[in-house]
């Protein structure tokens, strides 16, 4: 069996709060920035969106509930 290498790399100075507030106001209030979304969780490591969903549910204190689809970029 071939060991497999992640095909998204994540990207450098990662900032969970940071993608968390982003993604929180792409999502906030009518209509979504569908563009900010796809730009931040299609450029993560699975890590790095694991970490988002965290400090997502931790300020916010729940992710995903307004788009529950977003929850299968974190698992």
């Amino acid at each position: 069996m071939s060991h497999r290498q992640p095909t998204v790399r994540g990207v450098a100075n990662f900032n969970a709060a940071e993608d968390a507030a982003t993604l929180r106001a792409a999502m906030k209030g009518f209509g979504t920035d569908e563009e900010a979304i796809i730009n931040i969780l299609c450029s993560r490591s699975n890590t790095q969106r694991q970490a988002i969903a965290a400090a997502f549910t931790h300020e916010y204190g729940r992710f995903g509930a307004r788009i529950p689809t977003l929850n299968t970029f974190f698992f």
